[in-house]
């Protein structure tokens, strides 16, 4: 099963459902606001598999491609060799590229 991260209008990321609820949970943990947080944790706990970027705040959406920004780094230090690693961690980066 895939999620969807819609971060602008026209420009989606699209990964495997586990891969989605990490990259949630991950900048959940790494943003400041609680509002935000909140937010993305619900969108994994409903299983959801949607967020757009253009639901939250300028504020919460920079605050989230701070964290996002990230996740290639945090992943690579935290996931240990899987089957399909390398190719989550091109996907990352490649959600970073279109972040930027």
């Amino acid at each position: 099963m895939a999620a969807t991260i819609e971060v602008r209008p026209g420009q989606r990321w699209t990964a495997a459902s586990w891969l989605f609820d990490w990259v949630l949970s991950h900048v959940a943990s790494e943003v400041g606001d609680a509002e935000l947080a909140g937010h993305l944790r619900g969108i994994v706990g409903e299983n959801l598999g949607f967020l757009s970027l253009s639901e939250v705040t300028e504020a919460q959406r920079s605050q989230s491609m701070d964290a996002a920004a990230e996740l290639p780094t945090a992943a690579a230090k935290e996931w240990h060799d899987f089957e399909g690693r390398d190719q989550a961690l091109d996907l990352l980066r490649a959600f970073k590229v279109g972040i930027g």
